[in-house]
């Protein structure tokens, strides 16, 4: 658990943005998480709120995005060095393999 606290400690972010960030390490992980009710007071109507509807928003959204975009640019250059690899492996076996009609 202290390595899951270390990780957990690293991550960018503050507020909603960070509690982002936790839940998306932690499904990336399999770190398994256990939803706790709890009691919500809000006193004088919520008038004390910090949470700011649009910027918050924005921030927990772009870091959703982050994460995908990651992935995404990984997989995309994975994609390209397969493509690559194939087409110089079926390159230098040109001479030894017939019908070279085929590997075009």
């Amino acid at each position: 658990t202290s390595i899951i606290f270390n990780i957990l400690l690293a991550l960018p972010g503050e507020r909603y943005e960070y509690e982002t960030q936790m839940l998306a390490v932690c499904a990336h992980r399999n770190i398994p998480l256990t939803a706790v009710p709890i009691e919500t007071v809000y006193e004088n109507g919520n008038s004390g709120t910090h949470y700011r509807p649009l910027a918050d928003s924005f921030r927990i959204v772009a870091s959703l995005l982050k994460t995908f975009l990651r992935f995404t640019a990984s997989s995309i250059a994975c994609a390209v060095v397969d493509q690559v690899l194939a087409w110089t492996i079926m390159d230098s076996l040109v001479s030894i393999l017939s019908g070279y009609d085929f590997l075009r």
